[in-house]
């Protein structure tokens, strides 16, 4: 059946397809504009005319849709009685009530590989990085030094550029070949820095992974959301992160069996996880359907569909309503630049708390300890580094999993205490223990190489197991806390019209602050050694805790309506109840409007 004449059906065929979009809920813009369709059949039936009409968006891009994670799917008109009876006649006709199978779970998993590749090159770094040291001669006889750090925090300002321009590369050639060119770039980063033999090359091949990884993460994140059911999305999204977690323990695993030593075949395993994924996508992941109906490739675009396992009434019915949300599109398009200007000076108070929560995160230390998890276990005299790095990835795992299960049962607000609570004791046992075992900058404990050192620290064995665990006890609390929780707080608190503004905001900042915070981490430990650097950090915690305390709103259960309603009250009655100036809501004639957790501008 072509996709162009299915408006122009009689009104059951149209009734099938709304119950198909609805049943399975892959594009949410398909279910919306399914009762206009409806209502231009000659027999519409009931919902399509007592359905309120949707409003105009402009078509969902790489910046939009990719932070709309975690976002509370739209409210739903309630179906009549006879929706259950044509539930069961789709249900029939195609043998399945959901296109949920094997293939789109292929799908989703080829893609969230670029968290298995980002995880086990944050992990097999961390490993490799003394190894790394000794080879190339760094640091002299000194512990720490610039050339070691930028080893480590070159990622971070490769993976700022590479988010900063994934969202284009994606929305000019689509999903599928820009994973295909994050992969590109993962073979060429991990080629140099497992082959090269000049540190300098190690450090380019850094930056090219960081491009692949920022270029990666943007494009992940816009393909899951536009293929994903509502209801599963932030959990389709959030497997991301188990991933990652696993490509962390695969390096940790491969570590011990290979040893630490062998550096160059821990790291050659990076381009061929990149390769691994090319071949996946050529063969598990189909485009984007909603960028080829942007294309105009409608034929294409239902054929993608059934590649994710709809059949082949489902796929033209969605077809039909991503095409005619996109008719909607040139009409509004005119007005985003206007759009997100106006958005960024209503909205300035939420898109600065987007922002704050990086700024809270990176205070507690961040991704920063993990990467030199390994000297600080050194530095307290702990040298089976093998061990220590696989128990690091079993706490990370442990704490991702515990985030997933209760963000929707807790809520935001109580794992985000019981995680910069717990991360705060733990840079207290941290500081407690560093100041016990005496040690000094550029040294090491007498179990990892000084035994001269070892006749003045009886207290050095408890000591060394108190760090052991704050530490993993750290790992634990830090994936519960802000690791999980920092973008989908940031995505929540901000509108939908700035939020992909908000959200890249928060990113960059992360990305950016994250490379300073790594590149002196080392130098703090020297010039305040470390237990002053754990004790700063403990302030850091208290004053994250304030910010969740006084500023972070709980989102459980709520739709991003309230949500927005609740921000935008919260300054009223801190000025006394007044309303707003005029001139922050209304300005030439328009004023904003919030539909279904959108901000728009209507005459």
């Amino acid at each position: 059946m072509s996709p162009a004449a299915q408006p122009e059906q009689a009104s059951p065929p149209v009734e099938a397809s709304a119950s198909c979009t609805r049943d399975v809920t892959v594009f949410p813009v398909a279910a919306a504009a399914a009762p206009r369709a409806s209502a231009e059949a000659p027999a519409a039936p009931p919902r399509a005319s007592a359905a309120a009409p949707a409003p105009t968006k402009i078509f969902p891009s790489v910046s939009t849709v990719s932070t709309e994670i975690g976002a509370p799917a739209e409210a739903e008109t309630p179906a009549p009685a006879t929706d259950g009876a044509a539930r069961k006649e789709k249900k029939g006709s195609s043998g399945r009530e959901s296109p949920l199978g094997i293939r789109f779970f292929l799908a989703v998993v080829t893609a969230c590989m670029t968290g298995l590749v980002a995880g086990y090159d944050l992990c097999c770094v961390s490993v490799v990085l003394n190894p790394v040291q000794h080879t190339f001669h760094l640091c002299g006889s000194d512990f720490t030094c610039a050339d070691k750090s930028l080893f480590i925090a070159l990622l971070a300002p490769g993976a700022a550029i590479g988010g900063l321009f994934g969202g284009v590369l994606a929305d000019a050639i689509g999903r599928r070949a820009a994973l295909a060119s994050s992969d590109f770039l993962v073979v060429i980063g991990g080629s140099l820095i497992s082959g090269s033999d000049a540190f300098s090359l190690l450090l380019l091949g850094r930056f090219f992974l960081g491009l692949a990884s920022g270029v990666g993460f943007v494009v992940f994140a816009a393909y899951i959301s536009e293929i994903s059911p509502q209801a599963l999305r932030g959990a389709l999204v959030s497997s991301q992160e188990i991933l990652q977690v696993c490509g962390c323990l695969g390096a940790y695993g491969a570590a011990w069996a290979v040893g630490a030593a062998n550096w160059r075949p821990l790291l050659s395993v990076i381009p061929a996880l990149g390769v691994l994924q090319a071949l996946c996508l050529f063969f598990f992941l189909p485009e984007s359907p909603r960028w080829l109906v942007q294309r105009g490739w409608f034929t294409e675009a239902e054929r993608a569909l059934r590649r994710l396992g709809m059949d082949r009434d489902c796929a033209a019915a969605c077809v039909v309503s991503m095409k005619q949300s996109q008719e909607q599109a040139p009409l509004a398009a005119g007005e985003f630049i206007k759009t997100v200007h106006r958005g960024i000076s209503v909205h300035g108070r939420t898109l600065a708390l987007a922002v704050a929560c990086a700024l809270a995160h990176l205070a507690t230390g961040g991704s920063t300890i993990q990467y030199f998890v390994v000297d600080i276990f050194q530095f307290a005299g702990i040298c089976d580094t093998r061990a220590a790095g696989f128990s690091v990835g079993m706490a990370k795992m442990l704490g991702v999993l515990t985030c997933v299960c209760l963000v929707d049962i807790w809520g935001r607000r109580k794992l985000l205490f019981l995680g910069v609570g717990g991360s705060c004791v733990c840079h207290i046992l941290l500081t407690v223990s560093f100041g016990t075992l005496q040690l000094e900058h550029g040294y090491l404990s007498g179990r990892c190489g000084l035994e001269e050192l070892a006749a003045g620290l009886g207290s050095l064995e408890p000591a060394s197991y108190v760090v052991f665990s704050a530490l993993l006890s750290y790992i634990f609390f830090w994936s519960v806390g802000w690791a999980g929780l920092m973008l989908v707080i940031a995505s929540e608190v901000v509108p939908t019209c700035v939020r992909g503004l908000g959200v890249g905001l928060t990113t960059m900042t992360c990305h950016v602050l994250g490379f300073i915070l790594q590149i002196s981490l080392e130098p703090l430990f020297a010039a305040v050694t470390h237990a002053g650097t754990f004790a700063i950090f403990i302030v850091g915690s208290v004053m994250s805790l304030v910010f969740v305390f006084a500023l972070v709103p709980e989102a459980k259960g709520r739709s991003l309506e309230k949500i927005q309603q609740s921000m935008k009250a919260a300054p009223e009655r801190s000025a006394g109840g007044n309303a707003q100036p005029e001139g922050e809501k209304q300005a030439d004639g328009e004023s904003w409007q919030a539909v279904d957790g959108d901000c728009r501008v209507s005459p």
